[in-house]
C-alpha cells in the first residue's frame, strides 16, 4: 500500500497548478511511496491535456476526467474512490505543499494512530493565519479547550482512508454548495478518535487567489444564511449540542459569521440588504445560539448580541459603530539588540480610533466599557460590558512571517506595562501595552532554525479572544549578527517597518557596522582579498559564511578623478556592484573579507536607507595594498 494519495480537484486551472506539481516533485517522500488524483471536472479548455503531459513523465500521477459537477465536492469523492494510500490528503490546483510536508505528516499521523492530521499551514495573504492552532506538536488533540482542533475547517489534512471509508464519510456533492469542507470535517469530528496536530514540520500553503468558491458567496446572498443554516444543522445533528466539539464550531460560527456581520461598514449597505442580514442573522441567533453561547463572548460581542437579539435596528445600527471595533496601531519598537544568537526586542502599541467619534473605549466613572453608556443602557447593566478584566488579560507576542515561504511562527514574549489613559475628551480611553520578545534563530521554528529568507516582524494581540497582529514600526538602526557563520540583519525596511535579512538577501553586514582598519590585503591570481574588521557586528558560534558588499568602483589615475569630479558636480555617483564577501567571527565582532578585481583603485561605499546613521567611506586599494579613507565626496 501507498502511504499518502494525494487529490486535486481541478477546473480551468491557471498557472498555479505548475507551482503545486513542482511542490510535489520536491517532496522527500519518495515518488513511489505516494501517488497523485488529479480529477478534472469537465474543464472547456486544455487543462486535461495538459495535466496528461504531467501524467506521462511522472510515473506516481494519475488523471481522471468527469462531467462537469459544478464544485470541487465531487471530484474529491471520485478521487477518494480511487485512492489506494493508507492516508488521502486533499490538494487545491493552486496550492503548494512545503518540501517535508508528506513525509513529516504520514510519519507523524502513523505513530500517533490518527484518523486525521492538521498540519501547519499558511495563507498566502494572512500573516497571522491559524498561528493559535499551530503552537505545539499534539498526537492527541481532542478535547482541546481553546479551539476545536480542526480549525481551520478546510480539508487540506491528512485523512485515514478507511476511515473514511467505514463511516461513509463523503464531499456534498452539488453545482455550488458552500462551506463543503465544514460539512466534511463536522462528519469527520463525529468519528475520529484521534486528531493529530503537527507544527513542527511546514506541511501546506493555501494559496488565495481571485474568484475562488468561497470569495463568490457574500452575505448579502441568501444562500449564504441557507448554508450557514445547515452548518450549524450539522454540528447539532452530528456532534451532539451539548459537547464540547458542538459548542466550540458553533461560537466559531457565532463569532467570525454572523456577529462579525455587524461592523461599521454594515451601516453603508443598501437598506435591503441590510435588512436581509439582519432578518438572518437573528434567526439563526435565536434557533441556534443560547445564554451560555452569549456568557463566552467578549464584551464588545455580547453588546452586539443583546443589540442584535433587540430587534431593534437603530441600536444595533449604533453598536455596530462602537462596541468592539477597538483597533491596535502600529506597534512602536523600543529596544532592538542581538544577544547570544537571539535578536531581543521590544515595542508598544496602544488602541487606536477607528471612526471619528467612536471605536476605542468608554469611560464610566471607575468602569472602562465596550461602548457608549447610552447604547449600553437598553441591553443590560454597564457591569456586564466593562472590559477592565479584559484589558488587565490582554496579551501580545511577537510573530514573524518568511516573506518567500509565507510561514509564521510565534515568538516567545511577555507583555507588560497595560495603561488605560482616559483622552482629552475624559469620555474615551486608550489601552497600551508594551510587549518584550526574544527570537532565537536557531530554533524560532516550532524548535527549529528558521531558514534563509527576509522575515518580516509583526505583534500579535490578543483581548479576550480578538486578536489583531499589527506591524512592528521602527526608525532604530540596523542591527547586524554572525550567527554560525550566516549574516543576520534587523532593519527597517522600505516602509519603516522591521525585517529580518537571514542570509543576505538583501542587506550586508556592513548595514549594521562601519568597518574598522584593514586588517590585510593580499593579490592573487584572480584579483584582490581585503580584509576588514566590523567591530559592532555581534558574533554567535563560529564557522564562516558568504554576503556581500555593495560598492562603486572608481580607477585609480588622472582622468578618472576628472571624470568622479565631474560626476560629483553633476550629483551622480559611480553605478554601484555587489562584490563576494566571506565573513568569520573575530575576537571583537566579525571580520570581512571582500573579493575585488585586481585594478588599482577607489572603491566608495554609501548608506542605504537601512544604514542612514553610518558614514560614507571609501577603501583605497593600490598594489597590494589596501586602505580606509573617509569620505570626501
Amino acid at each position: 500500500m501507498l502511504k499518502v494519495s494525494v487529490v486535486v480537484a481541478t477546473y480551468s486551472s491557471g498557472p498555479g497548478l505548475d507551482k503545486l506539481v513542482a511542490s510535489l516533485d520536491g517532496q522527500t517522500m519518495p515518488a513511489d511511496e505516494f501517488e497523485v488524483i488529479f480529477v478534472d471536472d469537465g474543464s472547456p479548455d486544455g487543462t486535461v491535456e495538459r495535466l496528461q503531459r504531467i501524467a506521462a513523465t511522472r510515473p506516481n500521477v494519475r488523471v481522471e476526467r468527469i462531467e462537469n459537477s459544478g464544485w470541487a465536492s465531487r471530484p474529491r469523492n471520485v478521487g477518494t474512490d480511487l485512492a489506494v494510500g493508507e492516508y488521502v490528503l486533499y490538494m487545491d490546483h493552486d496550492d503548494e505543499l512545503y518540501p517535508d510536508a508528506l513525509r513529516g505528516a504520514f510519519e507523524f499521523a502513523r505513530r500517533a494512530g490518527a484518523d486525521v492530521l492538521n498540519g501547519k499551514e499558511a495563507r498566502t495573504h494572512d500573516p497571522g493565519w491559524a498561528l493559535d492552532t499551530y503552537r505545539d506538536d499534539r498526537e492527541q488533540d481532542l478535547g482541546r479547550d481553546d479551539a476545536h482542533p480542526l480549525i481551520p475547517m478546510n480539508p487540506h489534512k491528512l485523512y485515514r482512508a478507511e476511515f473514511l471509508r467505514e463511516h461513509g464519510i463523503r464531499f456534498p456533492e452539488g453545482r455550488r454548495v458552500f462551506w463543503e469542507d465544514a460539512f466534511f470535517n463536522i462528519e469527520v469530528a463525529a468519528h475520529a478518535t484521534t486528531i493529530s496536530t503537527l507544527t513542527s514540520v511546514p506541511f501546506y500553503h493555501w494559496v488565495q487567489t481571485d474568484g475562488s468558491g468561497s470569495t463568490t458567496f457574500k452575505r448579502s446572498d441568501p444562500a449564504w444564511w441557507d448554508y450557514l443554516e445547515r452548518v450549524l444543522e450539522s454540528a447539532d445533528q452530528h456532534l451532539g449540542r451539548d459537547s464540547l466539539q458542538a459548542r466550540q464550531l458553533r461560537l466559531h460560527q457565532y463569532r467570525s459569521r454572523i456577529l462579525s456581520s455587524f461592523v461599521p461598514a454594515h451601516g453603508k449597505r443598501p437598506a435591503e440588504e441590510r435588512a436581509l442580514v439582519e432578518e438572518r442573522a437573528r434567526a439563526l441567533q435565536t434557533r441556534f445560539m443560547d445564554e451560555a453561547d452569549d456568557a463566552a463572548l467578549d464584551a464588545g460581542a455580547l453588546a452586539t448580541a443583546r443589540a442584535l437579539r433587540s430587534g431593534d435596528p437603530e441600536l444595533l445600527a449604533k453598536i455596530s459603530t462602537t462596541a468592539g471595533t477597538d483597533r491596535f496601531g502600529a506597534a512602536e519598537l523600543i529596544s532592538l539588540r542581538w544577544d547570544d544568537g537571539a535578536l531581543v526586542l521590544a515595542a508598544t502599541s496602544s488602541s487606536v480610533q477607528r471612526l471619528p467619534g467612536g471605536g476605542t473605549f468608554r469611560v464610566d466613572g471607575e468602569r472602562v466599557l465596550a461602548a457608549p453608556v447610552e447604547a449600553i443602557g437598553p441591553l443590560g447593566s454597564a457591569d456586564e460590558f466593562d472590559v477592565s478584566d479584559e484589558l488587565a488579560a490582554t496579551s501580545a507576542a511577537f510573530a514573524v512571517r518568511g516573506r518567500r515561504s509565507r510561514l509564521a511562527w510565534l515568538v516567545p514574549s511577555e507583555t507588560s506595562h497595560r495603561t488605560v489613559s482616559p483622552l482629552a475628551d475624559g469620555l474615551e480611553a486608550r489601552f497600551s501595552l508594551r510587549a518584550d520578545g526574544r527570537l532565537d534563530v536557531a530554533s524560532a521554528a516550532a524548535g527549529a532554525p528558521l531558514d534563509d529568507q527576509v522575515w518580516d516582524v509583526f505583534l500579535r494581540v490578543n483581548r479576550a479572544g480578538r486578536v489583531q497582529q499589527p506591524r512592528v514600526r521602527t526608525t532604530s538602526p540596523a542591527v547586524a549578527a554572525l550567527l554560525d557563520g550566516r549574516p543576520a540583519v534587523a532593519y527597517a525596511n522600505r516602509d519603516g517597518n522591521l525585517s529580518i535579512d537571514l542570509g543576505g538577501h538583501v542587506t550586508s553586514l556592513f548595514d549594521g557596522s562601519a568597518p574598522g582598519p584593514v586588517i590585510s590585503a593580499e593579490r592573487h591570481e584572480g584579483g584582490m582579498r581585503v580584509t576588514l574588521e566590523l567591530p559592532d557586528v555581534a558574533v554567535s558560534g563560529t564557522g564562516t559564511g558568504d554576503g556581500w558588499v555593495e560598492l562603486a568602483y572608481r580607477r585609480d589615475g588622472v582622468r578618472s578623478k576628472l571624470v568622479g569630479g565631474l560626476r560629483r558636480v553633476l550629483r551622480r555617483e559611480h553605478p554601484a556592484t555587489r562584490f563576494p564577501v566571506r565573513y568569520a567571527s573575530a575576537e571583537n565582532g566579525a571580520r570581512a573579507t571582500i573579493e575585488l578585481p585586481p585594478e588599482a583603485g577607489r572603491y566608495r561605499w554609501l548608506p542605504s536607507s537601512r544604514s542612514p546613521e553610518l558614514a560614507p567611506w571609501n577603501l583605497i586599494v593600490g598594489d597590494g595594498t589596501a586602505r580606509l579613507a573617509s569620505d570626501r565626496g
